[in-house]
């Protein structure tokens, strides 16, 4: 990402402000449009393999709630069974929390670094990489991502670009 944002007229902050700045600082700034970039990778599913903790407490949460049956959750955990409604916001709403936090901490570089490079008309924005979190489906992931933009008021940014990686998407 670097070698093309150099390629097409911006720089990387940190050769603007130094290497170990004394705030969190954002990744790239393109000067002439006056715009500052934060880039945030999800190369992580959360529902992979590693990560077998949290499938088995949301299992436990579910089967204390009898949202679902004990007998069936091998069915469930090997697809032949679709989960109920509630048991996939659950998931969704995990999944939720992960970009949430990377979106918040990208704002945060961003306004800070706006701060210090950055005048009153410094634009913005957040490149979203979806590189290896694939649990919900490219426009699940937009719409997740985009329901976080409208309902938290406290983000400053000007706009956000969703892309991935070795998926199909449209």
């Amino acid at each position: 990402m670097t070698e093309f944002i150099k390629s097409v007229g911006g720089e990387t902050v940190a050769g603007i402000v130094g290497p170990s700045p004394d705030f969190d600082n954002a990744d790239y700034y393109f000067k002439k449009e006056n715009v500052l970039i934060e880039l945030k990778c999800f190369e992580k599913d959360p529902f992979s393999k590693g990560d077998e903790d949290k499938s088995v407490r949301f299992m436990v949460k579910w089967l204390e709630k009898g949202l679902i049956k004990v007998e069936d959750v091998f069915s469930y955990t090997n697809g032949s069974m679709k989960l109920p409604e509630e048991c996939v916001q659950d998931m969704i709403q995990s999944c939720r929390r992960t970009f949430e936090e990377a979106i918040r901490k990208g704002n945060r570089q961003l306004r800070e670094t706006k701060k210090r490079i950055g005048n009153e008309r410094t634009l913005k924005a957040l490149l979203l990489c979806n590189d290896g979190n694939y649990f919900l489906t490219e426009s699940g992931t937009f719409d997740v991502i985009n329901d976080i933009f409208v309902s938290r008021k406290d983000l400053e940014v000007d706009c956000f670009v969703l892309y991935t990686i070795n998926q199909v998407s449209r």
